[in-house]
C-alpha cells in the first residue's frame, strides 16, 4: 500500500486512510501539532462546521516531534531535528528568562532535560494518528522518533549532564526529623546497594512511610539527588518512573500526602527494620 504521509503533509482530504475514515488534517504551525476534520462518505460535507470545532470534537492527533516531522517529510533528517529542538528551545527559554533569578540559570542546559520528558509524552499522545496510516508509515515515524532522540543525546547531553551536576540537591537535603542523616544514609546505601528501580521505588517508600522523605514539589529532583549519591551513572528518569508507578509510588507529592498505598510485604518489613535502625542511630 502507497505511504500516506504526503496526504496529512499537505493537508488533502482523502477516502483511502487504513481505518476507512474519510478526512483532512490541518496543520496549526504555532502549536506544532495536527487535527483531523472528518467529513461525510461521499467527501462532499464535514461533520463539524468550521465555526464548531474545537479540540474535542476536531481532536488533535499528533503533536510535537511526530507532527513537524509529517510536516517536514522528505527533508533532510538532520536539519528537521535541528531546527525542532531549536525551535522548543526557543520557546523555552523564552518562558523561564521571565522567571525570578533565570539570570543565573543554564536554560540551553535545562531544557535539554525537560524537552526529553515532554516529548515523550507527545511522541506516546500522537499514537493516535496511526490508525489512519500504513504500517510501514507508523515504523518509518517509529525509527525517526528513535533517531531523533539518539540526536539529542549526541548534540546536546554532555551540557546537560554538567548542569544536573552543579545543580543536584544532596539527598540529605530531603531526609527530615533525624539528626544523623550521614549514618541513615549509610544504612539505607547497605540496604539498597543499586539505588534503582525497584530498591529505589521499595526506599522511597519505607522513607514517606517512616515520615522521613520531605517530598520536593518536583519529584524528579529527588531522583537526580539519588543519582548524584549513589553514583548511578547510567540514570533513567523513564526508568525510574515507570518502575515506581508499578510500585504503588506515584510521582505526584500531593497523591502520596492522601493516600496510603497497599504496600507489598518487601516494603512493609523494611519499615519495621528501619524503624528500628533509626532508634540505634539515634541512641549512639
Amino acid at each position: 500500500m502507497e505511504s500516506l504521509i504526503h496526504l496529512i503533509k499537505s493537508e488533502s482530504l482523502s477516502y483511502g486512510w487504513k481505518n476507512g475514515k474519510v478526512a483532512e488534517f490541518i496543520y496549526n504551525e504555532n502549536a506544532v501539532w495536527y487535527q483531523i476534520i472528518e467529513t461525510t462518505d461521499d467527501g462532499k460535507n464535514y461533520l463539524v462546521a468550521p465555526s464548531e470545532r474545537n479540540l474535542e470534537n476536531c481532536p488533535v492527533v499528533a503533536l510535537g516531534l511526530v507532527a513537524y516531522l509529517i510536516r517536514n517529510w522528505g527533508r533532510s533528517e538532520t536539519l528537521i531535528y535541528k531546527e525542532f529542538y531549536e525551535l522548543c528551545l526557543f520557546e523555552y527559554i523564552n518562558s523561564e528568562n521571565k522567571k525570578p533569578g533565570s539570570f543565573k540559570r543554564d536554560l540551553d542546559a535545562e531544557h535539554y532535560i525537560f524537552h526529553i520528558s515532554e516529548e515523550e509524552k507527545r511522541v506516546s499522545y500522537s499514537q493516535k494518528i496511526y490508525p489512519f496510516l500504513t504500517e510501514p508509515d507508523s515504523k518509518s515515524i517509529n525509527e525517526y522518533v528513535k533517531s531523533y532522540f539518539d540526536f539529542m543525546k549526541i548534540n546536546y547531553s554532555e551540557k546537560s549532564s554538567e548542569v544536573k551536576a552543579k545543580s543536584v540537591t544532596p539527598f540529605s537535603f530531603y531526609l527530615k526529623n533525624i539528626e544523623k542523616k550521614d549514618e541513615l544514609i549509610m544504612l539505607l546505601k547497605e540496604r539498597y546497594p543499586n539505588g534503582k528501580n525497584k530498591q529505589c521505588a521499595v526506599m522511597l517508600a519505607v522513607l514517606y512511610e517512616n515520615e522521613i522523605l520531605d517530598l520536593p514539589d518536583k519529584p524528579l529532583e529527588l531522583y537526580y539527588a539519588i543519582a548524584a549519591e549513589w553514583k548511578i551513572e547510567d540514570f533513567d528518569r523513564r526508568g525510574h518512573e515507570q518502575i515506581l508507578k508499578k510500585w504503588w509510588i506515584q510521582i505526584s507529592k500531593e497523591w502520596l500526602q492522601t493516600h496510603t498505598p497497599e504496600y507489598p510485604s518487601k516494603v512493609l518489613t523494611d519499615i519495621e527494620y528501619l524503624k528500628t535502625k533509626m532508634k540505634e542511630i539515634e541512641s549512639k
